[in-house]
C-alpha cells in the first residue's frame, strides 16, 4: 500500500482521515461512500476510484472543502500511485460539461455559427450538444448563415450596383391615376434591387381633399361631409342637437355622426326649447306663454309675471310707492305714514295760529310743522318756534311783527342803535 507524496500532504493538511484503497486515496471528516457507481452515491456526488466524490462547475461549490473544481469533481480525479488515471466506467466522467460543436471544421465561430454545451450522464455517456448554431443555407437576410465569412452570398445577382429602374407596387391600374405615380429602385452592393423610394401609392378616400385619394378615378366618393364640420340636428328625443361630420370606419369616405342632444327637461324661461315639444318659453303642449307668481321686493303682494323674449317681465303684484298721509304702508317699509327710513311720522309746514285769538304769529313763530294722524294732517299739531328776546340780527324774534330797525326795545344796549350798513348786514353800532 503506497500513498502519493503530494497527495499525502495534501490530506495531511486538509483531512481528518485518510483512507487507501486499492491505491485510491480518500480523505475527509467522514468516512467516504464506496461505490461501483454513480447511482450508488448521494444526488450531486459522482463515482470515481470506487469513492462518491462531490460534482462541481466551478472553484464556488468545492470552497467548504478547501478544494478546486476540475474535471467537474471538487479536487478533479484521484490517480493510483503510479500516477495513470484510472480508466473511468463509460465514455466520460459522470457530470463534466464541455463544449461541443458538430458543424464543419473551420466554420466554429464564424458568422452565424457557434459552439454549444454537452454533459456527461451518470452513465458516463454525452448527453445532447445544446445551443450550437451549424451552417444553414443563406437566407438573403444581411447575415452569413453558412458560415463561411460572405454575407448573402449565393442569392443570386439579378443587377449591377448603382443601376435604377422605375417601380410601382399599387394595384394594378391605379399608377398615374390621380396622385398616384411610380418611383425609383436602385441597385445594391449584393446585385439586388432596393426598396422603391418616392412612389405614392392608394390611400383611402380624404373627404377633406378635393383629390383621387384612392386613384380609381372618381374623387372623393362616398363623402357625406367635409370631417370637422358640424350641423344643427333634431335627435330622436325631439331635442335639437349637434351632429358631426367623421371618416367612416376603416376610411375611404366620411358621414354624419350621431345627432347629440340634451335630455328633455322642464321649461324655463330663456328662449330654448327645453322640454323638445317645438316651441319655446311655452307651458307644455300649447300655445300659451309662462307664467309665475311673483311678487315686487319690497311688498309681498303676490302678483303673476309672464315670460317674454327670454326674460321674466311685467309683474302685477303691488309696487312700492312714496309714502303719503293716508293711513297705508305705501313704500312697504312696515310702517303706516312714517317718513322714509325712519319710524316717525309724515309731517308738512303750517302757519302757526295764537291759540287764544286765533290769528297767525309774526315772525319766526309763524312757520310751523304739524302731523300726520289717522292718516290726515292735524292742524291741531301744528306747532312752530316760540317767541324769544329781540336781537338785532334782521328776524323778528319776539314775534311781534316789527321790524328790527323800527323795534323800540334796547336791543343794542344803551349808546348803541341797530342798523343795517352798507353790505346789508343788520347790526349793532355806537349811535
Amino acid at each position: 500500500m503506497k500513498i502519493t507524496k503530494s497527495l499525502g500532504m495534501v490530506c495531511t493538511f486538509l483531512c481528518m482521515w485518510v483512507v487507501v484503497t486499492n491505491g485510491v486515496v480518500s480523505c475527509g471528516g467522514d468516512q467516504p461512500k464506496a461505490c461501483a457507481s454513480s447511482r450508488d452515491c448521494d444526488q450531486g456526488y459522482t463515482c470515481a476510484n470506487k469513492i462518491c466524490l462531490k460534482r462541481c462547475v466551478d472553484d464556488v461549490e468545492c470552497k467548504s472543502l478547501n478544494l478546486t473544481c476540475k474535471d467537474g469533481i471538487c479536487g478533479g480525479i484521484v490517480k493510483p500511485d503510479g500516477g495513470t488515471p484510472e480508466t473511468p466506467q463509460g465514455e466520460c466522467q459522470p457530470g463534466t460539461i464541455e463544449e461541443c460543436y458538430s458543424g464543419p471544421s473551420g466554420t466554429k465561430g464564424v458568422g452565424e455559427c457557434k459552439a454549444g454545451k454537452r454533459t456527461c450522464s451518470d452513465e458516463g455517456k454525452w448527453g445532447e450538444c445544446k445551443d450550437e448554431v451549424t451552417p444553414t443555407s443563406e437566407s438573403c437576410d444581411g447575415k452569413d448563415n453558412d458560415c463561411d465569412s460572405n454575407i448573402d452570398n449565393n442569392c443570386g445577382t439579378t443587377c449591377t450596383q448603382g443601376q435604377t429602374r422605375s417601380c410601382y407596387t399599387g394595384a394594378e391600374g391605379t399608377q398615374d391615376v390621380g396622385p398616384c405615380k411610380a418611383g425609383t429602385e436602385t441597385c445594391g452592393a449584393d446585385g439586388s434591387w432596393g426598396q422603391c423610394e418616392g412612389q405614392i401609392l392608394p390611400v383611402p378616400e380624404n373627404c377633406g381633399t378635393k383629390q383621387d385619394d384612392n386613384c380609381d378615378g372618381k374623387a372623393n366618393e362616398g363623402c357625406d361631409c367635409t370631417p370637422g364640420e358640424s350641423r344643427d340636428c333634431k335627435a330622436d328625443n325631439g331635442c335639437a342637437g349637434i351632429q358631426a361630420c367623421a371618416k367612416k370606419p376603416g376610411g375611404g369616405g366620411s358621414e354624419w355622426g350621431k345627432c347629440l342632444s340634451t335630455t328633455p327637461y322642464d321649461e324655463k324661461c330663456d328662449q330654448l326649447d327645453n322640454d323638445c315639444d317645438g316651441k319655446v318659453d311655452n307651458i307644455k303642449g300649447t300655445d300659451d306663454v309662462l307664467t309665475r307668481k311673483c311678487n315686487n321686493e319690497p311688498c309681498k303682494d303676490e302678483g303673476v309675471e309672464t315670460c317674454e323674449k327670454g326674460q321674466w317681465r311685467n309683474c302685477t303684484g303691488r309696487k312700492a310707492e312714496p309714502e303719503t298721509c293716508n293711513g297705508k304702508d305705501d313704500n312697504c317699509d312696515g310702517f303706516i305714514d312714517n317718513i322714509e327710513g325712519k319710524e316717525d311720522l309724515l309731517v308738512k309746514a303750517c302757519v302757526v295760529k295764537d291759540p287764544k285769538t286765533g290769528q297767525e304769529l309774526k315772525g319766526l313763530c309763524k312757520d310751523g310743522i304739524m302731523q300726520c294722524k289717522d292718516g290726515k294732517f292735524d292742524p291741531a299739531t301744528c306747532t312752530g318756534a316760540k317767541p324769544k328776546q329781540e336781537e338785532c340780527n334782521g328776524f323778528d324774534d319776539d314775534c311781534d311783527g316789527v321790524d328790527d330797525l323800527k323795534e323800540t326795545d334796547n336791543m343794542c344796549g344803551d349808546g348803541n342803535e341797530c342798523i343795517k350798513d352798507t353790505l346789508g348786514t343788520i347790526r349793532c353800532v355806537p349811535k
